[in-house]
């Protein structure tokens, strides 16, 4: 085909070549937006043909970019990981503990609920697709790891006070204020902040304060 442009120019080789590779640039994130947005209309397993109709591209071009739905999940899931990483990042670590905790749960409710709809598919499907059942692992750990970094003080404590922060602190918790005890964002936050001030209210005084070792037991 002769491509043809202003006075029927033919197009340079340089200029194709960049046509397509912008093309293609717009076809790859047509297709990670078609899947984020199906996944948070309530779709939590949409096949191939959903979302290339809605990026309005052939099911073809959506495997000549991701060789299986798999791949696709996998790169959106890393590009939501790394526009939420910095909030949590930004907690900080020293400081008045109940201020730290209320800035810890304030980072975690964008976070969440900007993942919300993706974490959601990822428990349906992480089952049967190994790498999403690693991700799961490695976001609980990195949020435990994240919790004794703004908390350290916990370190001191048995392992209970460690779990209850955990859970109140927790994606599960979020989803359920918001799924099953249908909170608006701002609501979940609160009762979020209410519980985890609670167990840091019930540690004991002085580190704020260290309960029982298991060697003081």
């Amino acid at each position: 085909m002769d491509l043809r442009q202003h006075g029927d120019e033919p197009l340079s080789l340089e200029a194709q070549r960049d046509g397509r590779i912008a093309r293609r640039e717009r076809n790859r994130a047509a297709i990670l937006a078609a899947l984020g947005d199906i996944l948070g209309s309530g779709n939590l397993e949409p096949t191939a043909e959903q979302v290339a109709a809605r990026a309005g591209v052939q099911v073809r071009t959506l495997f000549r970019h991701f060789p299986d739905m798999a791949s696709l999940h996998a790169e959106l899931a890393g590009r939501i990981r790394a526009e939420v990483v910095p909030q949590l990042a930004a907690v900080p670590t020293t400081g008045d503990a109940a201020e730290r905790v209320r800035r810890l749960v304030a980072a975690r409710a964008i976070a969440f609920e900007r993942i919300l709809p993706f974490k959601r598919a990822g428990n349906a499907m992480r089952w049967r697709l190994g790498f999403l059942q690693k991700h799961h692992e490695t976001m609980v750990s990195d949020l435990r790891r994240h919790l004794l970094l703004v908390l350290p003080e916990l370190r001191e404590h048995d392992g209970a006070a460690l779990a209850a922060f955990e859970l109140a602190t927790s994606f599960e918790a979020w989803d359920r204020l918001r799924a099953e005890q249908h909170l608006k964002p701002e609501r979940a936050r609160e009762a979020m902040e209410f519980a985890a001030l609670a167990v840091l209210a019930a540690l004991p005084r002085g580190t704020r304060g260290a309960a029982r070792t298991r060697s003081e037991r």
